[in-house]
């Protein structure tokens, strides 16, 4: 069921599947999320660090329910999974792309708030 999460599969298909409702899965998303943040720490305190950036990225990933592609999307400000989709199967993949992107195009694919506010985010460079 996690792995569907993180493939992008929508709620209704994973409760179909499942037969998990979204208060369900939201308990068992903030499992893993404490599983996956204990194992971090752990490989941390006894110096076993070669996964911890895969670790991390996954927490992100369960987080946002998105796949590996969509990870330097949905760490921006109001860019979640469905979003973080929508600019990514436009070409759009990372914050340099939205700086590069026009505004006008921008506000088609995420709506003119998020838009004026992913271009005046000088942050996400």
């Amino acid at each position: 069921m996690l792995n569907s999460w993180i493939d992008e599969v929508e709620e209704d298909a994973l409760l179909e599947k499942y037969n998990v409702t979204p208060g369900e899965l939201h308990v068992k998303l903030t499992t893993a999320d404490w599983l996956l943040y204990a194992a971090h720490e752990i490989g941390r305190i006894t110096h076993h660090t070669e996964y911890q950036k895969e670790l991390m990225d996954l927490r992100v990933r369960l987080k946002h329910g998105v796949k590996r592609e969509l990870l330097p999307l949905v760490s921006l400000k109001n860019v979640g999974r469905v979003r973080a989709r929508k600019l990514f199967d436009r070409g759009i993949k990372n914050a340099a792309d939205i700086a590069k992107c026009n505004i006008k195009v921008l506000e088609k694919i995420v709506g003119k708030k998020t838009a004026v506010g992913l271009k005046g985010d000088r942050n996400f460079l």
